[in-house]
C-alpha cells in the first residue's frame, strides 16, 4: 500500500502548558472510528514509524499515533528522562481516546525507552489505555544503569553522549565536546564515573550514576509498590539484551498482580536476540537459524493480533514462549521459570566442576589490576563501540591470569538448561570492596567458548576475611550439545560494560582513583563454592534430545 492511501497529520497535543509534536496516520479508506496504537519516543519519529511499518498498520485498521516526548524533536518543554513520561503519557492517551477517529480504546507499543513510556503511562491509569506491548525494555529506570551494585558504565556513557549530541538546544561548543568524547572512549572509561567529562556537559549523567539519589529515582518509578499494574501486556525480550532480566521481572510482577485480580492477561516472548539485533537470527558470533528469525515468524504480527484482541476486550493468549539456544527451537511454557531439576556443580582446585564438593578447603588467587582489567566480550550489552553484543568467542580473555575457568568433562549427551542460573562463590579480597563476576560458558569441541549468561555483584568485604557471595547469573534457555563442556568463568571485572571497582569503600583521592588487590576464590571445605543450574525436566519438553545428569 502506498503512502498516498493514508493521511499523515501533524498535531500539537497539549500536556499542561506545553505542546507535544505528534503525527497521526490514518487510512483514507476507513471511515469509522479505529482503535489507537500509540508510540512515544525521544528519538526521531521516522525511526519508530519505520520500525512499526505505520502505513500497513493504518491499512489494518489502526489509528497510529507517533509522538516525540517532551523536549525532543519539536515537542516543547525540557527533556528529563523518565520523570516526565507519566503525566505526558496520561495526557496523550486521554487526547487519543477523545478524537473523532478513535474508538476510545488505546494500545501502546515500542522498544527500549518507548517501552518505558508505556509503563509510565499505565502507572497513571488513563481510562482509555487498554493494553501495552513493551519490547526489550524495563519499567524500573534504576535497572537501566546498575547491575549488582555496579554501574553499567559503557551504556551510561554512550546513551548520555547520544542524547547530548541530539539535544535541540545544544550549543556548538558542547556539540563538539560530545563528538570529541565519542572519539576517545577508551581514555574516558579509565577514569572513575564521577570524574567523567560528562559530569559537566550532560544534564542527566550526574543523576544516573548516583544510585542513592532518591529525589530523582523516586520520580521515575513506573511500576512497583507505588503503582500496582494489572494492564494486559505483551512482553518481548532477548536473551542477550541488556534489559532481559528486567523484562522478565516486569512480566512476573504484572502476572502476579493479574492473578490476584482473578485474571490472566500477560504474554512473554524471549528470543536469542540482543538489543540491536531484535528478531534477527545472527547474534554476535552465532547464527541461531531460521527458527529464531522473528520477522519470518512474524513475532510483531502476533503482538499486534494480541493487542487487537485486548483493546476489543477479548480473552488473550497468556504464558511464556522461549527460544532454546543450541537446540534452536521454541518452547511453550505456562510460566517462568518452568519446573526443572536443580543441580549443583562445585568448583574444584584443579579448575574442574564436579557434582561432589572437595572435603578440604583450597584457594585459587589472582590479581585484580584496574590498570589492566578483565575486558568485556559481548554479552547482554548496549554498546557496540568497545564491547560488541551477544555471544562472542571468549578466546581474548580465557588465557588471562585474572580469569578462572572451571569446567566439566565433555558431555556424553545433550544437556538442556531452562530457568534461572545461580552461584555461590566463597571469596576473599585484600580490599574493602570487590566485584565478583560469574558467567556460564559453553565450550565447543573446537575450543571456541561462548558466554550464555553472566552477572556481577559488587560487595563490601573485611580485608582478608571470606564472604559467601550469592549471585543470580540470570535466566536462560540453552542446550549444550554432546561433546561440549559446561564451564563457569570467575573474574573481578567486566570492563567497560561495568565500571571498575576501586577496591576501597570510597574512591581515594589519588590520580587514578583505583587500587589493585589480590582476590581469592575458596573451593571445597565447609562452605564450598558452586554453580546451580536448572536442568529441564524431561516431561516439560517434548521432541528434544534427552536430558542428562552432568558427571
Amino acid at each position: 500500500m502506498s503512502a498516498s492511501t493514508v493521511t499523515i497529520d501533524i498535531e500539537e497535543v497539549p500536556s499542561g502548558d506545553i505542546r507535544l509534536k505528534t503525527e497521526v496516520i490514518l487510512a483514507k479508506s476507513i471511515n469509522r472510528p479505529r482503535p489507537v496504537l500509540l508510540m512515544r519516543t525521544p528519538y526521531p519519529r521516522a525511526e519508530a514509524m519505520a520500525f512499526a511499518n505505520v502505513i500497513e498498520l493504518a491499512r489494518q485498521g489502526w489509528a497510529v499515533v507517533v509522538q516525540s516526548v517532551r523536549g525532543r524533536y519539536g515537542s516543547q518543554g525540557t527533556f528529563t528522562p523518565f520523570v516526565q513520561e507519566r503525566v505526558d503519557g496520561f495526557n496523550t492517551v486521554k487526547w487519543c481516546a477523545q478524537q473523532p477517529w478513535s474508538t476510545g480504546a488505546v494500545a501502546m507499543t515500542g522498544a527500549s525507552y518507548i517501552g518505558y513510556t508505556q509503563w509510565a503511562a499505565a502507572s497513571a491509569r488513563p481510562a482509555g489505555l487498554r493494553a501495552i506491548s513493551p519490547i526489550v525494555s524495563s519499567a524500573i529506570p534504576q535497572d537501566w544503569f546498575f547491575e549488582g551494585g555496579a554501574l553499567r558504565y559503557a551504556f551510561v556513557q554512550s546513551w548520555a553522549q547520544g542524547l547530548l549530541y541530539t539535544a535541540p538546544d545544544i550549543d556548538e561548543a558542547t556539540r563538539r565536546q560530545a563528538v570529541n568524547l565519542a572519539a576517545d572512549l577508551r581514555h574516558m572509561f579509565m577514569v572513575p564515573p564521577s570524574r567523567s567529562p560528562l559530569m559537566d556537559c550532560s544534564p542527566f549523567y550526574r543523576k544516573w550514576i548516583d544510585s542513592a539519589n532518591a529525589r530523582y529515582w523516586d520520580q521515575t518509578v513506573a511500576f512497583g509498590k507505588q503503582h500496582r499494574l494489572t494492564i494486559p501486556a505483551f512482553h518481548i525480550a532477548g536473551w542477550y539484551d541488556i534489559f532481559c532480566e528486567s523484562s522478565i521481572r516486569d512480566f512476573q510482577h504484572a502476572r502476579a498482580n493479574a492473578r490476584e485480580d482473578g485474571s490472566s492477561n500477560q504474554r512473554l516472548i524471549i528470543g536469542p536476540w540482543s538489543h540491536l539485533t531484535l528478531f534477527q537470527p545472527q547474534v554476535g558470533d552465532l547464527d541461531f537459524g531460521l527458527e529464531s528469525n522473528g520477522l519470518g515468524h512474524d513475532v510483531f504480527g502476533q503482538m499486534l493480533d494480541w493487542l487487537r484482541q485486548a483493546v476489543e476486550g477479548c480473552p488473550v493468549p497468556t504464558g511464556v514462549k522461549v527460544f532454546v539456544m543450541g537446540a534452536n527451537r521454541w518452547l511453550e511454557l505456562n510460566d517462568w521459570p518452568p519446573p526443572a531439576s536443580s543441580q549443583r556443580l562445585y568448583l574444584q582446585k584443579d579448575l574442574q566442576l564436579s557434582t561432589c564438593p572437595e572435603p578440604d578447603l583450597n584457594a585459587l588467587s589472582f590479581l585484580y589490576d584496574p590498570a589492566r582489567p578483565t575486558p568485556s566480550v559481548g554479552g547482554r550489552t548496549l554498546d557496540l563501540t568497545l564491547i560488541g553484543h551477544g555471544p562472542k568467542d571468549l578466546f581474548r580473555i580465557l588465557g588471562r591470569s585474572d580469569v578462572l575457568l572451571f569446567s566439566t568433562q565433555s558431555l556424553q549427551q545433550p544437556v538442556t538448561i531452562v530457568g534461572i542460573v545461580k552461584a555461590q562463590v566463597n571469596f576473599v579480597t585484600e580490599g574493602e570492596s570487590a566485584d565478583v563476576r560469574a558467567g556460564l560458558v559453553d565450550i565447543y569441541p573446537d575450543g571456541r567458548a561462548f558466554q550464555i549468561v553472566d552477572s556481577t555483584v559488587r560487595a563490601a568485604f573485611e580485608p582478608g576475611k571470606p564472604r559467601q557471595v550469592e549471585l543470580t547469573l540470570g535466566s536462560v534457555a540453552a542446550q549444550l550439545a554432546e561433546g561440549h563442556r559446561l564451564a563457569l568463568l570467575v573474574a573481578s571485572a567486566d570492563f567497560p560494560r561495568l565500571d571498575l571497582n576501586p577496591s576501597t569503600s570510597t574512591f581515594p583521592t589519588d590520580a587514578s582513583g583505583y587500587h589493585a588487590a589480590v582476590q581469592t576464590v575458596l573451593c571445597g571445605g565447609v562452605v564450598p563454592s558452586f554453580v546451580e543450574i536448572p536442568v529441564l525436566d524431561k516431561e516439560v519438553i517434548q521432541g528434544a534430545s534427552p536430558v542428562c545428569v552432568i558427571a
